[in-house]
């Protein structure tokens, strides 16, 4: 006699799959780091006093690159990307402090676009976003 299955007779599978996202997450946060810290070393060693073409550093082309677009879009604020990108990093290790989700993100986007703003206003090394700001304020 064959025997019934019920749903109650099945293994529940949801704590393998929370497991996968947990090692998905894992992955994502040392991709995360990895990645600041290139692009730190990359900021850290572009002259913006120089032309792109001129300079040869530890990151390659491609930090040279990377550099001139930070530092034509955002100034010296444009450190912010990869300190804020390794502390996401990290977070995913740690116990994150702050709920998850889309307001954080905006307030470190409005953090940004506030410190391009007031180095364009200080210093005139806002980069393009920091002009476009403070000439609205200004306006």
């Amino acid at each position: 006699m064959p025997a019934i299955v019920t749903a109650e007779d099945k293994p529940v599978r949801r704590a393998r799959k929370k497991r996968s996202d947990r090692w998905l997450g894992e992955v994502k946060g040392i991709v995360a780091v990895v990645l600041a810290a290139f692009s730190a070393v990359a900021l850290a060693t572009f002259d913006p006093t120089l032309p792109p073409a001129a300079q040869h550093g530890p990151a390659g082309p491609v930090g040279i690159w990377l550099g001139w677009a930070f530092f034509r879009a955002f100034g010296w604020a444009g450190f912010l990307f990869p300190l804020l990108l390794g502390a996401w990093g990290v977070s995913v290790f740690v116990r994150p402090l702050v709920t998850r989700g889309w307001l954080w993100l905006a307030g470190l986007g409005l953090l940004l676009v506030s410190a391009t703003g007031l180095l364009a206003q200080a210093a005139w090394e806002g980069g393009a976003v920091g002009t476009t700001v403070s000439g609205g304020l200004q306006a």
